[in-house]
């Protein structure tokens, strides 16, 4: 059963990273950002990327997806308290509404990944 969860894990991981990758460079191109953020949000997709590798190949490696997913979800809350506050504050332009959208579902998708691996991470079984 805990092997059956990193692997799907593993795979949401993967999934989420390039949906991200994709999500953040179509953000770039179409909004522009300061290009050290853009390549934090870039790391927090290698981070996921690296560790979903990491527990394909082998079981009892959840601490490094673990740090990967509280990554992602510290960055994703960045983002979207930046973007509500804009909203709140009438700097927006067109568009940036979606992103809000996109970035809550991120939210809520990273928040219960970090929790699923944190409890992976958390119980270990003596053998391993």
């Amino acid at each position: 059963m805990r092997r059956k969860l990193e692997l799907t894990l593993a795979v949401f991981s993967l999934v989420a990273a390039a949906v991200h990758f994709a999500g953040e460079m179509s953000y770039h191109r179409a909004f522009g950002q300061f290009l050290p953020e853009l390549w934090v949000h870039l790391l927090a997709d290698l981070l996921l990327v690296s560790a979903a590798i990491r527990m394909w190949r082998g079981p009892g490696v959840a601490g490094p997806m673990c740090g990967a997913w509280a990554f992602a979800f510290c960055l994703n809350m960045m983002t979207f308290n930046r973007l509500f506050l804009a909203t709140l504050e009438h700097r927006v332009s067109g568009g940036v509404e979606q992103a809000l959208a996109a970035v809550a579902l991120a939210l809520l998708g990273s928040i219960a990944a970090f929790a699923l691996s944190f409890g992976l991470a958390w119980r270990r079984t003596p053998a391993e």
